[in-house]
């Protein structure tokens, strides 16, 4: 009785605090200028292509989407997009949070994982540095975003 008790007069003390009294939520600072899908095609294609194709052969986001091994990758790069497993566990989407390797995800989860992970990195160092986390951000000419949101 006296934990209920406890508990009812914390939430009466907290609901009757105003809004003044209240801190102010943190802002989640997002980068201004986010890969497009097209980006993350020719990163998948660099990091993860299917065996017996050459990345230089593609030319439209349709063909890079098919040629891209979603569901298989080296063995410590799982998926599509060449993550860790680390990066993979601590990025993935919500609606990914019961999948362990990136490989078993959909393509659109992965997507949205690479989205999460460079936007954590561009909000430490720059749009260039978010781009870092991709070995292949130099083979296909990524190195981040200039103020009008063209690549640098």
């Amino acid at each position: 009785m006296t934990r209920i008790v406890i508990i009812v007069a914390l939430l009466v003390v907290v609901s009757s605090a105003s809004a003044n009294d209240r801190p102010a939520p943190q802002e989640t600072v997002l980068w201004r200028s986010v890969p497009h899908v097209s980006t993350w095609l020719q990163i998948g294609m660099c990091e993860q292509p299917k065996r017996g194709i050459s990345w230089h052969d593609v030319t439209t986001d349709a063909q890079r989407y098919r040629s891209i091994d979603w569901h298989g990758g080296l063995p410590n790069y799982p998926g599509g997009l060449g993550f860790t497993k680390l990066n993979w566990t601590n990025f993935r989407p919500f609606s990914a949070r019961h999948i362990t390797l990136m490989s078993d995800a959909t393509p659109v989860q992965q997507l949205q994982a690479a989205e999460r992970i460079y936007q954590h990195f561009a909000a430490i160092g720059g749009s260039h540095y978010g781009s870092t986390v991709w070995v292949c951000h130099q083979v296909i000419g990524w190195n981040g975003f200039n103020a009008d949101g063209s690549w640098r």
